[in-house]
């Protein structure tokens, strides 16, 4: 769909961004429930219990992480530079000691 499209057209009948239409006309919202139908429909989503938990906590701590390093592009000047200053300083230290269980395992990092 096109900027102006959605503008015009697609907010009103989807709502925000990110949506999926499905081929039957359905209309699915939201990143990480998305993101997990489009995992299972190609086989990419894990079958394992405890590897479903490791994979959704990652996803769901990283919408924090995403949400305040994203303040650095969504603002200008001094605002935007205190945005970045944080997520130097604090942001990306503070994510990075949380995921270190996970980089050891593999799961931020990939196996291969």
């Amino acid at each position: 769909m096109s900027i102006p499209s959605w503008i015009t057209m697609g907010k009103k009948k989807y709502g925000g961004m990110p949506f999926c239409e499905r081929k039957d006309g359905s209309i699915m919202k939201e990143t990480d429930p998305i993101a997990r139908y489009i995992c299972r429909q190609i086989d990419e989503y894990p079958t394992n219990p405890l590897d479903c938990y490791r994979n959704d906590y990652i996803i769901q701590r990283y919408q924090g992480f995403f949400n305040n390093v994203h303040k650095t592009v969504l603002t200008f000047g001094a605002e935007s530079k205190k945005h970045r200053a944080t997520a130097l300083a604090e942001t990306l230290p503070n994510w990075l000691t949380e995921m270190t269980p996970f980089v050891k395992e593999g799961w931020v990092v990939g196996d291969g």
